[in-house]
């Protein structure tokens, strides 16, 4: 029996030692509302701080969306050195329906990536993405998905 348990609790550890902890860990969901029908642009704050593993974003940031543009600017630190801060902002109708996501013209996917070299400083972090022309008037809410 305590030969059964050793080379099932090794199996874990090995299971666990593959798996990177930045993929162990969930991502953080916030989501904000604003209306961007018959407006030239709209704007999503964060009315509180986010937190995900060791990074936090603080109140204030804020998504502001033209036509087919997005532009975030916010602050964010971490508690650890060399961390990086992860996010993927989602664009929602009405009722709720994943439009699509904004896309980072800087490393060609849908993830916007801020480093965070020291944990002593905050970092000013600004953005710039795009996404479907079309989605623009549809979009109630916004759903950004964080990692540290």
């Amino acid at each position: 029996m305590r030969h059964r348990f050793a080379i099932a609790s090794t199996v874990a550890g090995l299971i666990m030692a593959c798996v990177p902890p930045a993929a162990q860990a969930a991502p953080v969901v916030a989501t904000m509302q604003a209306t961007c029908a018959g407006r030239d642009s709209c704007v999503f704050v964060a009315d509180r701080d986010y937190h995900a593993g060791d990074c936090t974003m603080f109140h204030g940031a804020s998504w502001t969306l033209r036509t087919g543009r997005m532009v975030f600017e916010g602050t964010v630190t971490s508690s650890d050195d060399n961390d990086r801060w992860e996010m993927v902002v989602e664009l929602l109708n009405e009722g709720g329906a994943v439009l699509g996501r904004v896309h980072n013209p800087d490393n060609l996917d849908e993830r916007f990536v801020k480093q965070l070299p020291n944990n002593e400083d905050r970092y000013f972090w600004q953005a710039f993405g795009s996404f479907d022309n079309s989605w623009y008037q549809q979009t109630h809410t916004i759903q950004i998905r964080n990692k540290c």
